[in-house]
């Protein structure tokens, strides 16, 4: 019997589930560009600030490939 073979495209980020959230239209792209300066797509950049605002760890699919010269994702909560 053949391996079973995985499909090309993003590794798994296990066990999820999804959250609807509503922004102000004029806050969006700052969260978009606070993403992509993390390397992240808006939905993991919110999971990360969720979980640093609850004292909990990163999601482990986050510092996947995360390389030493990388900046850390900086956040100051109730600021």
């Amino acid at each position: 019997m053949a391996a079973a073979r995985r499909r090309p495209g993003t590794p798994p980020k296990g066990d999820r589930s999804a959250i609807t959230v509503r922004v102000p239209r004029s806050h969006r792209s700052v969260y978009e560009q606070a993403a992509a300066q993390q390397g992240l797509p808006l939905s993991d950049y919110i999971g990360v600030l969720l979980a640093r605002a609850h004292e909990l760890q990163d999601p482990d699919y986050v510092h996947r490939g995360h390389h030493e010269d990388q900046e850390e994702l900086r956040l100051v909560v109730g600021a």
